[in-house]
């Protein structure tokens, strides 16, 4: 069996995409449109630093049921208002959530069973550095964007295990089975 990627948009807009070998982007077409493009590379990852010395790219704003926090190999349970760094990853059990907001003020809502990896994050306009890289292992969340979408919609991919997309500054759910 194929791995699936599910995508609906809130607003109502129908969300075409096309799983390629390689890579492939989603945006916001008609129907009869599906765009890819290869994936782009965005170097370097730079966000505020917090007060003991990590980088916070996000505060953990809301947590229900079960969740698990996996940071440098360990495994802790987080609670509201834990900060969160690049390459943390979000484990939610059966019947939990948590809500996930950026320092750009993106959201991200995770759901029951799911598995979500905070791969890549820069904000810094003054500098035009943007980049957000967000992988959903497994299960679903409803993202959206903040201002780092709206001023660098390119620099802004959510992954699944079969398919990238793009985001262009929307509200989305997705999942990924």
């Amino acid at each position: 069996m194929t791995p699936r990627l599910s995508l609906t948009l809130l607003s109502g807009s129908l969300l075409t995409f096309l799983c390629l070998t390689g890579s492939a982007t989603a945006q916001t077409v008609s129907p009869a449109t599906i765009a890819t493009t290869p994936q782009p590379t965005v170097v370097g990852a730079v966000s505020p630093v917090g007060s003991m010395g990590e980088v916070t790219i996000a505060i953990l704003k809301r947590v229900n049921g079960k969740v698990e926090l996996l940071r440098g190999g360990q495994v802790s349970t987080p609670l509201a208002g834990e900060p969160l760094q690049r390459a943390d990853v979000l484990r939610t059990g059966a019947a939990s959530s948590a809500g996930i907001s950026f320092v750009d003020g993106t959201t991200l809502a995770v759901d029951a069973a799911s598995t979500v990896e905070l791969r890549r994050y820069t904000f810094q306009p003054e500098r035009g550095q943007f980049d957000f890289d967000l992988y959903l292992q497994r299960g679903a969340a409803i993202y959206s964007s903040g201002k780092l979408g709206k001023l660098a919609p390119a620099a802004v991919q959510v992954r699944t295990p079969s398919a990238i997309i793009g985001v262009r500054g929307t509200r989305f759910h997705v999942s990924a089975e």
